[in-house]
């Protein structure tokens, strides 16, 4: 277990790194218009839901 965790560790911003487009609260997650943005089925457009924003 280690070694996953080294490995992490070593690659957290390169391998393991989240490049994302929009960064949401859950809350914004829930309105309409961004519902149906990010269910686009669209190339490029990445969204990450960050539990401690709003």
């Amino acid at each position: 277990m280690g070694e996953l965790y080294k490995r992490v560790a070593d690659e957290i911003n390169t391998t393991f790194a989240i490049e994302s487009t929009v960064e949401l609260s859950f809350e914004e997650a829930m309105t309409p218009e961004v519902i149906e943005k990010y269910n686009a089925k669209t190339t490029g457009g990445k969204y990450i839901l960050n539990p401690n924003k709003g």
